[in-house]
């Protein structure tokens, strides 16, 4: 399910809050993070990672992807003439394990100007 987490603006906000102002958004800009890859050894730094990173004295290895009007935008490394830029259903993304949202604002844009801001990152 979904564990979302505010951003620095909202961070003092309860969850409550949180999806009222998602509610609220015309444009919620939503930050996905995943444990990168699906590797046990991967997924094992990762667990022992945890607790430090709760506490903001940790790391780990992360993908981070954002979520708008219902699509996950992306990046991965292509060998071809293209973005790396690919989409996906929220949270589901099957390269990595989802670990946690990060509700960033409203970016108040509409799906046609969401469109422009990814292809002008084409080559």
């Amino acid at each position: 399910g979904l564990k979302l987490y505010a951003g620095p603006k909202l961070s003092n906000a309860s969850q409550e809050e949180l999806v009222d102002d998602i509610n609220l958004a015309k444009a919620p800009v939503i930050l996905n993070v995943y444990d990168v890859g699906s590797d046990p050894t991967l997924k094992t730094i990762a667990r022992i990672n945890t607790p430090a990173l709760l506490t903001g004295k940790g790391g780990g290895v992360f993908h981070g992807a954002i979520e708008v009007y219902g699509k996950e935008y992306s990046y991965g490394g292509s060998r071809q003439n293209i973005t790396g830029v690919f989409t996906c259903h929220p949270r589901k993304c099957s390269m990595h394990t989802y670990r946690q949202s990060l509700y960033l604002g409203d970016c108040e844009l509409d799906p046609d100007q969401i469109d422009l801001v990814i292809n002008k990152m084409k080559p």
